[in-house]
Formats: C-alpha cells, structure tokens, sequence
C-alpha cells in the first residue's frame, strides 16, 4: 500500500464501464471471517453498528459456508471445531483443512499446501511442458502435490515457480510449523495423497468436482457453477474423473461472462467421493425374497452417478425400498389397492368442496380440517416412518391392516363413489376415470375389454355440467359436451 506522498497513475480502457466510487469491501468480499469472529464473540452481525450494513444475503451465504464447514451450528452459534478454526491466522476454509489434516495424520503435508495457498496468489508462472523431468514439482499430476513439493524443493529458475510467492509460502510455512509444534525440517516421508483427499473432503465438502465432458472439453460441476482448470495446472484432464478444487480465481465481470478458474486442484476418485459421502443416495430397484428386502443403491453426486451397491438398505433407504415394493404390488396388494381408492376417494371430495360440489352432508370423516389428502406414495413413506421401520428385514413385522388408509364415512364414500367412481366396469370395457374438476372434465381411459366403440352415455354415471370424453390407445371421442 502507499506509505509516502506520490503521483498515483490510473490506466483503463475507453470502453471500461466504472463504477464514481469503489464500493466498500464488505459489499465486495466474503463475510465468512466477521460471521466467524461475530460468533466467537457471542454476537450476531446483524446486531452490529457499521457504518455500512452488509447485505442480508452475504451474511446468509457467509453462515451457511461456515455451517457446512462445522464451524457453527444450524443457530448460528460457534461450534468448537469453529474455535479451534477462528484461532488460527488464516481463512476459514483453509484453517478448516488444517483441523481436518490432523484428524487425518497429515498435518505435515497440509501445512506445506496451506502455507503455499494463504499466500493468495499463483505459485506457477507457466504451464507444464513436455521437457519437463521428473523431478518437476508436477510430475504428479496433482497441484496439491507440486505445492507441496514446491516449498519443500522447488527452484524459481528450474521449476517455473515465482520467487515472490515461495518466499512468502516459506515464510507462512514457518510459522503455521511454529503454531502447531512441527518441526522445521523438510519431511521425507512420502506425500499422502489419499489422506490429504480424505482431510479436503472432510472440512468442505462443497470443494468436490466431477468432469463434464462436451465437445472436446472438460468443465467440472459440483451443482453450482462449473469451473475449468487453470493453464498452469498439473491435473490431466483426460485421467480424472473428478477433482477437488482448492484455490480457484473468477476472470470477467457479470453472471454470462465469469469464468470460475480452478487455481489449485487434485484429482480424486469416485470412490474418494462416494466414502466421504457426498451425494444423495437413492433406490434403483428392490426386491424381497426369504423374508427380506434388498435394493439396488445409487448415490449421485452433481448429477453424476458415483456408486451404485446392493444391500439390505436401512433407515431412509428401507423405508424407500419397501414403498416401492408396496406400490408396485409386491407387498401387501390387496391392502394398497384398497388404500389406493380410500385416497381417490377422499382427494376426489377434497376436489369437490373446493369446487362447490359438495353438499353440507358429505362428512370428511377423518379427512376433514385443513389436512390434505396425501398421494399414495407420501402417505406410504409416511406410515413406514410411523412403524419404525429401519431395515429391508422388517418386513415379516407387517401386516395388511398397517397399511389401510382412513376411509371416508360410509354415507359420503358411496355418494362419492356414485357421483365420481374412479372406475367403470361395464359388460365388454373396463374405464379409469380422470377428473379435472376445476374445468369440469371427466375422461374414460380404457384399462381392460374388447370393446372397440366408446361406452353408450345411458350406461354412464350422470356426469351433470361435466365435458366426457373417452380415450383408447391415439383414439379419443367426445361423448358429450358440456351442459
């Protein structure tokens, strides 16, 4: 910065489009380090004076960082692994990944990449070239690695890294050595990689990439913005499945012309991601047999399919897995089938209230209030959860009468069937009946029968100011229009 009287020259382009003033930093930069401190203070910043108030949404996407980082929990109060984070000299996500490493035994290695990365600036002036040896820093493959390798061994002139920024990475190294009683010697130990992955993943898991190959090139998504490798990079694109991104830059200005640039990055497996749990995890298929369920998992991660695995699922996945036997008519048929037409049956009253059609002595029964008649499948899942269902070996547990829903009060549920059945059965067709009743619609899709002309209107419910139609396969008639 300026420490003395002086001519400043300030040089742009014609087209440059500038801002009178420069708009504070706390409208410009991450809010993540004065949440952090705000919270090791018991204080909120929405609660401090400032002379320029920062923005709700950065306050709010400053929080959630710091929550997916552990540092505060979901009141926004400081955690103790959000101490352990605010006293140390750096940013919360790389001091985050010093508390992870020494969970993970590598703190040697992390405080080498740290030291390189709090610097804030490339490490590399130039590209990897063919010439290069072995003994380059990136051989590897691997910028997290050539950082490392780099404090440790690297030569300006050699190895195509600049002077400034190692001296500075030294020199934080040091110390970050001297806060965490390391020693100050170069360790010969082999760099591990996996450890380093494991300790990355770990303390933000946000910073995981899988590739997106399109014409030619390769852009890495995590569910937000994508990113590409930066020039300099050491990560071989055409090896790597997925990367985590360490230090990243943004080039161009506006939401269309910013370009996220991956700085720092190391390649990791899919199976890297899928043990860190990363993803959502959901049921392809499942089955039952002997007593027990098993399911087909997929976890996908940005998405990517990471994993796919066969298992007695539990929790969440049991209870997925085994709805989608009941639905399908693997478990409990009858039970459902029924339950299925105690639902119509109730949403097709609901359907009628809201449009007047209802008279003041069709009773709701158990359905009346403000509650909503849940589809099939939420009030399945919902009552797996009410059973305590928690694994694919419980189902010798269930019985037909856990899965027979509410049912209308009789006088209302054959007032419904009579003015809106869901289903016709007539001598040579079977029709299932559509209701829009806002529009007062009524179509009759053909399930099951020979009959090859639409259904006779007298063999008909009355349908009364309903538009009828009927489909079979592309064929569709219009049985009467509406009155």
């Amino acid at each position: 910065g300026r420490t003395a009287p002086g001519l400043c020259y300030r040089l742009w382009s014609p087209e440059a489009v500038l801002e009178p003033t420069t708009p504070p930093e706390i409208y410009r930069e991450s809010l993540s380090e004065l949440v952090l401190a705000a919270a090791a203070c018991d204080a909120r910043v929405e609660d401090l004076p400032f002379l320029d108030r920062p923005k709700d949404y950065a306050v709010a996407s400053a929080r959630e960082d710091l929550t997916a980082l552990g540092a505060l929990d979901s009141s926004g109060d400081i955690r103790p692994r959000g101490r352990r984070i605010f006293g140390l000299p750096l940013d919360a996500n790389l001091a985050g990944l010093l508390v992870e490493a020494e969970r993970e035994g590598c703190l040697e290695d992390a405080v080498d990449l740290v030291g390189a990365l709090a610097v804030g600036r490339p490490l590399f002036e130039r590209p990897v070239r063919p010439e290069d040896r072995d003994d380059d820093p990136r051989s590897q493959k691997c910028d997290a690695v050539a950082h490392i390798r780099a404090l440790r061994e690297g030569e300006p002139g050699r190895h195509g890294v600049s002077s400034f920024v190692l001296a500075e990475a030294r020199s934080i190294r040091k110390r970050l050595r001297e806060a965490f009683g390391l020693s100050q010697r170069v360790p010969k130990e082999p760099i591990d990689k996996s450890a380093l992955v494991r300790a990355a993943l770990a303390s933000d898991p946000k910073g995981a990439y899988v590739a997106r190959r399109r014409r030619g090139r390769v852009y890495w998504g995590n569910g937000g913005p994508e990113i590409t490798l930066g020039r300099q990079s050491a990560v071989d694109e055409s090896e790597a499945d997925a990367v985590y991104v360490l230090s990243s830059m943004a080039l161009g200005q506006g939401h269309r012309d910013k370009n996220i640039i991956a700085t720092c990055a190391m390649p990791v497996r899919l199976v890297e991601l899928a043990a860190a749990k990363l993803g959502e995890e959901t049921v392809e298929h499942s089955s039952a047999a002997g007593g027990c369920v098993t399911a087909r998992v997929t976890r996908t991660y940005a998405g990517q399919v990471i994993e796919k695995r066969e298992e007695v699922p539990l929790g969440k996945l049991a209870r997925q897995a085994v709805a989608d036997l009941l639905l399908r008519g693997r478990l409990q048929k009858g039970a459902i089938r029924e339950t299925r037409k105690r639902l119509d049956a109730a949403r097709m009253l609901e359907a009628m209230r809201r449009a007047g059609l209802a008279g003041e002595l069709l009773d709701p029964g158990p359905w009346g209030g403000s509650a909503k008649v849940p589809t099939l499948e939420e009030w399945v899942l919902q009552r797996l959860e009410d059973l305590g269902l928690e694994s694919g070996r419980d189902i010798a547990l269930l019985s037909p009468d856990d899965f027979l829903a509410p049912d209308l009060p009789e006088p209302t549920r054959r007032e419904v069937d009579r003015l809106f059945p869901t289903e016709i059965a007539l001598g040579d067709a079977t029709y299932r009946c559509e209701y829009d009743i806002a529009h007062r619609e009524v179509m009759l899709v053909k399930t099951a029968g020979n009959a090859k002309t639409p259904p006779a209107l007298a063999t008909l419910p009355a349908f009364r100011g309903f538009l009828v139609k009927a489909r079979h396969h592309s064929r569709q008639w219009t049985l009467r229009e509406r009155t």
